[in-house]
């Protein structure tokens, strides 16, 4: 009997914890949104009192979004990947061919999976126990 109460009063714990935090997070967010919409209200009441500042806000804020959108299509170019050049050879697997766009082609050497590693280092890839061999053509 005090095994189930002991359960019990463990659910009923974790279910008020859930609670205690769900409503912390409405609160946070609801303090959040008041903030916001304070802020919102603030920077219009100025621009309503100086127009030209209105205006002057306003090519500021488009020079900002022209820069972030040409940054996000650089970035998308540099991230772009061509599609995987699949080997017509027998003794290669398919997909051993990777070609990324402004870079030669680069070929991995057969290898089982288990003696590719691949690492994060420093912002680069590091991929250990591959031969690596550049601007061959199939």
């Amino acid at each position: 009997m005090s095994t189930n109460f002991t359960i019990n009063m463990a659910t009923l714990l974790s279910e008020i914890k859930i609670a205690v935090v769900d409503e912390l997070k409405s609160a946070m967010i609801s303090k959040i949104q008041t903030a916001i919409s304070y802020e919102i209200r603030s920077l219009l009441a100025e621009f309503r009192v100086d127009n030209g500042r209105r205006q002057e806000a306003e090519v500021a804020t488009g020079r900002c979004l022209d820069q972030l959108e040409l940054r996000v299509e650089q970035l998308e170019q540099r991230l772009s990947v061509a599609p995987v050049v699949r080997s017509e050879d027998k003794e290669r697997k398919p997909n051993t061919c990777v070609v990324v766009p402004n870079l030669p082609s680069i070929h991995l050497e057969d290898r089982p999976s288990s003696e590719v590693g691949v690492k994060m280092v420093g912002g680069g890839i590091s991929l250990p126990s591959i031969d690596l061999l550049t601007s061959r053509e199939e």
